[in-house]
């Protein structure tokens, strides 16, 4: 499965690669400065969590994602937020 860059690499395990700083088609670049991102989704004990882990190749990258990261960071928590009671709704949901 492929979505906005991302693919499943593992059940609950969706990885990209690219520069997510860039305006348009951040994601795909596999060569120079970028980051490899990977989105992992759990549940466990009847809780749903996400987990995102980011590997940032040099130094340009991390310079580049830390101004990103400080734009993106509230809209990023809302969305993940927003998943995640979407979720719950839905398995919550009556079948």
């Amino acid at each position: 499965m492929k979505a906005l860059g991302f693919e499943e690499v593992a059940p609950d395990t969706l990885a990209a690669d690219g520069r997510p700083w860039q305006l348009l088609g951040g994601l795909g670049a596999r060569e120079g400065s970028r980051a490899k991102v990977a989105l992992d989704f759990r549940a466990e004990g009847g809780e749903l969590s996400t987990e995102t882990r980011i590997w940032l190749t040099d130094a340009a990258a991390r310079r580049r994602f830390r101004a990103y990261g400080i734009v993106v960071r509230p809209f990023s928590g809302l969305v993940r937020r927003s998943w995640l009671r979407a979720a719950k709704r839905r398995a919550e949901a009556p079948e």
